[in-house]
């Protein structure tokens, strides 16, 4: 098997069209069928690369097809094409699938992971397996509460914890006030300890400005801006 020209999507689509679609079909089932009994293959079963591949039949060329690797396609990439013929076998596929896309026989299960990886690299977290922490969500939790000045009930919520495990994560549990209460707190402390050793080693001037602010509950506080 020789490897082919490269194709563009537009170009990809407009050879397969100019196929009859009876014809090309009957050849494909034929082609699978001939390298089964051809012996390439255990009966039954067809290799994984053809998951990957559009089978387009040479024109005036009987058994012979132009295949199109369809993972190319999916991500908008140029495609690979390769010349095929019954009987023969498809290393150059195989080796394709394997250097570019990162897809063997023993990972094909993961197949639907690897061809959105370039999709899911540019999401949230870059795609990379996210892992819950009960701990890690109480922290952040008491962050939230902080800044959008909540009260330490609002981890209590039933009508929250449905909304996490229904649409967000079925291991979420509610997070009891007085948890939330000690770890905001301990934020707090944490912060202001951050500050005492900066200030500790601070060689320059600091000009404070007392005002008073107003929180969401029109309960007045004065704090410090620098």
């Amino acid at each position: 098997m020789e490897e082919g020209r490269d194709y563009t999507p537009e170009e990809f689509e407009a050879m397969f069209a100019s196929q009859e679609g009876s014809n090309r079909n009957e050849e494909v089932e034929q082609g699978e069928e001939e390298e089964e009994a051809g012996g390439s293959k255990p009966s039954g079963k067809v290799s994984y690369v053809w998951k990957y591949y559009e089978k387009v039949p040479v024109p005036n060329k009987p058994r012979h097809f132009r295949c199109v690797c369809t993972v190319c396609r999916d991500i908008k990439k140029i495609m690979k094409s390769y010349a095929w013929s019954i009987g023969t076998g498809f290393g150059s596929m195989s080796r394709h699938l394997r250097n570019d896309h990162g897809i063997t026989a023993s990972g094909v299960g993961s197949q639907t992971q690897t061809q959105l990886s370039g999709f899911m690299s540019e999401q949230a977290g870059g795609g990379k397996p996210f892992f819950y922490s009960q701990k890690n969500m109480i922290d952040h939790m008491a962050t939230f509460v902080n800044l959008e000045e909540l009260p330490f009930t609002y981890g209590e919520s039933v009508n929250l914890e449905n909304f996490n495990r229904l649409a967000l994560q079925p291991s979420y549990s509610h997070v009891n006030r007085h948890t939330l209460k000690d770890r905001t707190m301990a934020q707090y402390k944490e912060q202001k300890k951050e500050l005492i050793a900066y200030f500790a080693n601070f060689d320059g001037r600091v000009a404070l400005t007392s005002d008073t602010w107003t929180s969401k509950q029109n309960n007045p506080f004065m704090c410090a801006l620098d």
